[in-house]
């Protein structure tokens, strides 16, 4: 061994330093199991929606939008993988703004990631 010349206290010393090392590594390592994301809601209209889309093609992740009465012939809801439309009836800003509506379509398709955050 290599320090088997050198004193016992030496030799306490590092041995009670390598233990402790080990501990605080042991207690302070990460074992979180991380479930992979599987569909991202996006509550985003016109090009953020298009660039995030396109992100989670390039992930393998399903994209879900969603759009107004008025908005159902724009990209954004074109280029996404599902598309719902949420406010019926209602003007496009609120809408997007019907936050139980937008609630129940990320759980109707199990959308884990709503987009804003």
């Amino acid at each position: 061994m290599i320090i088997s010349n050198v004193s016992g206290s030496v030799r306490n010393h590092v041995r009670n330093q390598f233990i402790a090392l080990s501990l605080s590594r042991a207690r302070y390592s990460s074992k979180v199991d991380y479930k992979p994301i599987r569909s991202v809601l996006v509550a985003n209209r016109g090009e953020i929606a298009i660039r995030v889309f396109r992100a989670c093609t390039e992930l393998g992740i399903k994209s879900v939008a969603i759009y107004s009465e008025q908005d159902k012939m724009h990209m954004h809801r074109l280029k996404a993988d599902e598309s719902y439309l949420v406010g019926k009836g209602k003007a496009p800003v609120e809408a997007y703004l019907d936050i139980p509506e937008i609630i129940r379509v990320a759980k109707n398709c199990l959308s884990f990631i709503l987009k804003p955050f």
